[in-house]
């Protein structure tokens, strides 16, 4: 039954460690549910034209960290792959939540939630992970090197000047 499910597949450095209880969800018998947060996978390895867009308060969501809160209970170990990870989409709708970042006054921003389709969410997850994609992931994570390498030797240069 659970075979014509979607799955999502992630490794286990994008999932908590720990379950931790979730503000405001219950089970059925009242008590709050255990969740983990699974991240989304970074701008290289998702679909190309992804956009979160803005909030209702201006913020743009595609420079903040996002994730789901998945009941700790779903999330499965893989059997071949230690390091990997899934759970099957069992509704229609999910909601990706946002990592605010610390203002002047010591709050935490308050970034809406942005609902998508469970086909919406396999893709953005699972996108990377088909072959026919894998030549556009090789030359972004080309293009990253090659960034990452020219932003140390610039950083080289500047300590040498300084001393």
């Amino acid at each position: 039954m659970e075979n014509n499910k979607l799955a999502i597949v992630f490794s286990s450095k994008q999932c908590s460690q720990k379950p931790s209880y979730h503000r405001t969800y219950k089970d059925r018998e009242g008590k709050r549910l255990k969740m983990r947060l699974v991240m989304l996978p970074s701008e290289l390895f998702r679909p190309t034209g992804t956009d979160f867009g803005e909030d209702s308060h201006g913020i743009n969501r595609n420079e903040r960290l996002a994730y789901l809160n998945v009941p700790w209970d779903m999330i499965k170990h893989d059997k071949i792959d230690e390091k990997k990870r899934y759970f099957y989409l069992n509704r229609e709708n999910y909601n990706i939540q946002f990592k605010g970042r610390i203002k002047e006054d010591g709050s935490e921003e308050r970034i809406d939630c942005l609902n998508v389709t469970a086909e919406e969410l396999e893709n953005l997850f699972n996108w990377s992970r088909r072959k026919e994609n894998k030549k556009v992931i090789n030359e972004r994570l080309e293009k990253a090197r090659k960034f990452a390498e020219q932003r140390s030797s610039e950083a080289g240069k500047v300590k040498n000047r300084t001393r």
